[in-house]
């Protein structure tokens, strides 16, 4: 007998949260961590006449992006950067979650049932569902959507890699056929990289090439999605304009706005001027803004907490570090409390706490932290055979402001051990390629990376401490344990939640013990909107990608409407 899922599977977070900065406390509701809203007091101002939206005053609301996606194919598209943003509101998924909550809710699928041995999921897919072109969504389009997804053979397609096959069962019926039991297979399904569904086959049979089946240049800066918005146009280095899909399934009741703009700002000081200004509605930046924004009247600052833990890789294989006591000792000359409150301006959480964050089960509190702790740090060099340092460290870093810091940071500390770290800063696709390289050919000590999962399971955070992942993954610590890889195993192919909270429990020991990585610290997410903007939802299992869908403006002067 096969268990039914009418619509929804709750996942919970058990985690509360409390905010460093201002200490304002998050508390987690039926599964969902409340966003904080930081405002200045309401200055008083003469009264304004608002006229009201409609066909002659069109409600459109100003984003901004700090370039231009390479791609808003889906099959091809999974990073933020790299286009889901986009991609998100013209393109949808069978399943969702539901609001700021990790609540699986139907979406292109209306239901769905799993079977007792997890292998198989059926799929009761919605009627009625068009595609902007005007084409018909149907089982159909499901299993070639994959299709095609493999066929490009970019990220999107490994999180397709659990599943051996789809079952057209009827026009709106599919099963999707495991290859082994897969407890995350919702979350991932729910998540913002390669679900997408799209676009559909005529459109693609009509754009393709010889050198090119799969339409993949024509939907590189071409969309044809069932979302809620359509691409209307796009101006490279200017802005990326959406307007509303009046076919959308899920109908335009309520309050929506009519445009969505993303306007390219290259430098954050000009987003943040540009929100003061009242140009762009919603603008993200980095911490020190959310400090200095809160003080203006007219400016709501959303502290979202999120999933992103950013971790100091140590190269196991490379000497000194592939010494268990030296990585330890170097995990207790990182300043902890300086990183949280100095460079992230205390939006966030305290770091060594291991690789899970507190946002995501599951968080063990009792796990000892890494603590800025020079004496224990030269006990254990000298427990490994190094009482007074003197050797020298190499580290590459990805040239951003706080990465910076955190590497000042640690070299401040390993100094005072007579450590010598020196440090590269380059372009992240440079930081890849190098740390991208096998386990014994990873050229540097130290290096890092955000670490975040991709859906809201530690299935996608363990998987860069795999031995597997040391080589083209994230894997840059090159940590090999096959204890780890088993563990690691066994807990996604584990359905029963329980039986995988004590298997992941295990696998955040042992890597807390052996120290591959400094977990520098846990951050938030910082947006900034003027308070006009409503219903603006945050989701950090969706690495907090901007839903056009939910938001509208209210009570904004004409003076501030955008053309």
């Amino acid at each position: 007998m096969e268990t039914t899922l009418k619509g929804r599977t709750r996942i919970r977070r058990r985690e509360f949260l409390r905010l460093a900065a201002g200490g304002a406390s998050l508390v987690p509701l039926t599964g969902a961590w409340t966003t904080t809203l930081l405002m200045a007091p309401t200055a008083a101002r003469a009264a304004t006449t608002v006229r009201g939206y409609g066909p002659n005053r069109p409600m459109i609301i100003n984003w901004t992006r700090a370039s231009d996606p390479p791609t808003i194919d889906p099959a091809v598209g999974a990073t933020v950067s790299g286009g889901l943003e986009v991609i998100w509101n013209v393109y949808d998924t069978l399943v969702g979650y539901k609001g700021e909550t990790l609540e699986i809710e139907p979406r292109l699928a209306e239901s769905w049932q799993v079977s007792p041995d997890g292998t198989r999921y059926t799929f009761k897919l919605r009627k009625g569902v068009k595609y902007h072109s005007g084409a018909t969504f149907n089982a159909h389009e499901v299993k070639y959507n994959l299709e095609r997804i493999r066929a490009a053979n970019e990220l999107p397609a490994s999180y397709w890699g659990p599943c051996a096959s789809i079952d057209v069962i009827d026009d709106y019926t599919v099963r999707m056929n495991m290859k082994y039991p897969f407890g995350p297979w919702l979350s991932v399904l729910a998540g913002s990289r390669g679900m997408y569904m799209g676009p559909p086959r005529r459109s693609v049979e009509a754009r393709a090439t010889k050198d090119d089946p799969w339409a993949s240049n024509y939907f590189r800066d071409h969309e044809d999605g069932t979302g809620p918005y359509m691409l209307e146009e796009w101006k490279r280095d200017v802005r990326i304009m959406h307007k509303r899909f009046p076919e959308y399934w899920g109908r335009w009741a309520g309050k929506h706005a009519d445009k969505h703009v993303y306007l390219i700002v290259k430098e954050a000081a000009t987003n943040r001027l540009m929100v003061e200004k009242g140009q762009i509605d919603i603008g993200a930046g980095p911490p020190i803004y959310g400090l200095e924004m809160g003080k203006n009247p007219n400016i709501a600052i959303r502290k979202t907490p999120s999933f992103m833990t950013y971790w100091l890789t140590l190269n196991t294989q490379k000497p000194p570090l592939d010494n268990k006591l030296v990585r330890q000792a170097i995990c207790y000359a990182f300043d902890y409390d300086a990183c949280l409150n100095d460079i992230y301006m205390g939006f966030g959480e305290m770091g060594g706490r291991g690789p899970i964050p507190r946002t995501l089960w599951p968080f063990v509190r009792d796990l000892p932290p890494y603590k800025y702790d020079l004496n224990k740090a030269k006990r254990l060099l000298a427990e490994a055979g190094y009482p007074n340092g003197g050797f020298t460290l190499n580290c590459i870093m990805m040239d951003v402001e706080e990465r910076r810091r955190m590497v000042e940071l640690l070299q401040a500390g390993l100094k005072k051990l007579n450590i010598n770290l020196t440090a590269r800063y380059v372009t992240w696709p440079v930081n890849a390629a190098e740390m991208g390289k096998p386990p014994t050919e990873k050229p540097f000590h130290v290096s890092g990376y955000l670490a975040w999962p991709s859906y809201p399971d530690p299935d996608d955070i363990f998987k860069n401490l795999e031995s597997k992942e040391a080589k083209g993954g994230l894997n840059w610590a090159a940590y090999q344990n096959p204890e780890v890889d088993k563990l690691i195993q066994q807990g996604k192919s584990t359905l029963d939640k329980n039986k995988r909270v004590e298997i992941y429990t295990r696998v955040c020991r042992i890597v807390q013990e052996d120290a591959p990585i400094i977990v520098a610290v846990q951050n938030n997410m910082i947006q900034f909107s003027r308070k006009w903007v409503k219903t603006y939802i945050v989701n950090a299992g969706l690495q907090h990608i901007q839903m056009f869908y939910p938001v509208y403006v209210e009570g904004r002067p004409p003076e501030f409407d955008h053309l």
